[in-house]
C-alpha cells in the first residue's frame, strides 16, 4: 500500500576534578530563546538508524537524491582527536566518502518526493516495528530538532570527549549530543573548553575504559563554562 503523507506536521525546524552527577541539570533547560542560555540535547532518535540514516552508497542504491536527505552525524568515533571544524570539505571526506552514516531521510516533511515515498513503501514491517515508530500516527514522521552549534560525542575513551563546530549544519543523531544557543563568536571557545576538560575523572566509566557523558552532565559543563566566561569576561 502506498505510504500516505501525514496531514499534520511538526515544524522542523578548565578543568577540575569535581564529579558531575547525571542528575545535575534538567536535560532540556528552559529559556531557550535567551541568547545567554546554552543547552544540550541528546541526539535525535528517529526510530531505527537502519531505516532513517544512510551512507552515501545506501542513498544512491535507494535512488534518493540529496534533496531527499539532511546531513547528519551518528558518531564522532572515527574522527581525529584534533579536529575542530566540521565543514563541507571535512564532512565529505570523513563521512560521505568514508562510507559512514551521513544522511537522514526527510520523512518528517509533508511533501516527499516519489523517490522517498517509494523508499518508505519498501521498508519491511519488521524493520520498522520499533517502539518509537509504533507509537507514531505515521511510523516515519519524526520531529526534526534545530541544527546544533556544536556536535559532542556522548562516549569517549581518552581523558575527554570530542566536540566539533557544526559548520556543515548536520543533525545530531543517536550517540552524538547537540549544543544550542551559543552567542556569536563563542563556538571555538566552548569547543576548546569541552575537549580539554578532564572528563574521565568526573564521570563514571560505562564499560571498561569507555566513559559515557550523559546529557545532564554535559548541561552541567555548559553551566560551568557560562559562569567561567562571565567571570573571566
Amino acid at each position: 500500500m502506498r505510504t500516505q503523507c501525514p496531514k499534520t506536521h511538526t515544524t522542523p525546524d578548565s578543568e577540575g576534578v569535581t564529579a558531575i552527577s547525571p542528575g545535575s541539570r534538567p536535560a532540556h533547560p528552559g529559556k531557550q530563546n535567551d541568547a545567554q542560555e546554552i543547552w544540550a540535547m541528546r541526539g535525535l532518535s528517529p526510530g531505527t538508524q537502519d531505516v532513517f540514516t544512510l551512507t552515501d552508497g545506501e542513498r544512491i542504491h535507494a535512488g534518493l537524491h540529496k534533496s531527499d536527505v539532511y546531513p547528519c552525524v551518528t558518531s564522532l568515533r572515527d574522527l581525529p582527536d584534533d579536529l575542530v571544524l566540521l565543514n563541507s570539505r571535512v564532512f565529505n571526506k570523513r563521512f560521505v566518502e568514508a562510507g559512514l552514516k551521513c544522511w537522514l531521510i526527510k520523512s518528517n516533511r509533508i511533501r516527499k518526493s516519489d523517490r522517498l515515498l517509494a523508499y518508505l513503501d519498501a521498508v519491511p514491517a519488521p524493520k520498522r516495528a520499533t517502539a518509537t515508530c509504533l507509537n507514531r500516527k505515521h511510523w516515519f514522521e519524526y520531529s526534526l530538532p534545530k541544527t546544533p552549534d556544536l556536535l559532542v560525542s556522548s562516549g569517549f575513551v581518552a581523558r575527554s570527549t570530542k566536540a566539533l563546530i557544526n559548520a556543515v549544519g548536520a543533525i545530531a543523531v543517536g550517540g552524538v549530543h547537540g549544543v544550542y544557543g551559543l552567542p556569536s563568536g563563542t563556538s571555538r571557545s566552548l569547543q576548546e573548553y569541552l575537549v580539554t576538560a578532564n572528563l574521565a575523572s568526573r564521570v563514571v566509566a560505562h564499560s571498561g575504559n569507555l566513559h559515557k557523558l550523559e546529557i545532564n552532565q554535559l548541561n552541567a559543563l555548559l553551566t560551568e563554562y557560562r559562569k567561567s566566561s562571565s567571570t573571566n569576561g
